[in-house]
């Protein structure tokens, strides 16, 4: 049953009805009972993102969040749509929430990390940007690339 709502959220989202595509997705929440696909909530996500619309986002993972638990994939999007955005610090701030609460075999966007790292780094902000990489170690060896950028922090590696 998700994949063909997804399907409908998405078509409707790119012919810029988010009206429709908040009625699909109400309408297939009402038919969920204790286990939903998340994928129906990300298409919503990526339209609200896609029109500026954070605080509609924001307020449907917040609401998603109540009933369960929280998916790292859920965070990612709305880090990239702030990304997207040039909304940086917001994007960090999401970055730092799905990557606290995702599973060792999901991984971030590499172009938004790579962007908020940059952020975080350009704005001298050392304990963001080592916290972020602190997170990604749950993940998995850093790549040479992020180790780099964890020395030149002057953070301690252990």
């Amino acid at each position: 049953m998700g994949p063909s709502y997804a399907c409908m959220i998405t078509c409707l989202a790119k012919l810029d009805d988010i009206e429709g595509a908040e009625k699909i997705f109400e309408e297939w929440e009402s038919q969920c009972s204790t286990v939903c696909d998340n994928r129906v909530l990300i298409c919503l996500l990526i339209a609200y993102c896609k029109e500026g619309l954070f605080e509609k986002a924001e307020s449907a993972v917040n609401k998603a969040l109540e009933g369960g638990k929280p998916y790292a994939s859920l965070w990612n999007v709305l880090a990239m749509g702030y990304k997207r955005d040039n909304q940086m610090a917001k994007a960090a701030e999401m970055l730092k929430r799905a990557l606290s609460v995702g599973k060792q075999e999901w991984s971030p966007n590499s172009v938004t990390l790579d962007a908020c790292l940059d952020y975080l780094e350009g704005q001298g902000d050392v304990g963001g940007t080592e916290d972020t990489i602190r997170l990604l170690k749950k993940f998995g060896p850093l790549t040479r690339d992020i180790y780099h950028r964890w020395l030149a922090t002057g953070a301690s590696v252990s």
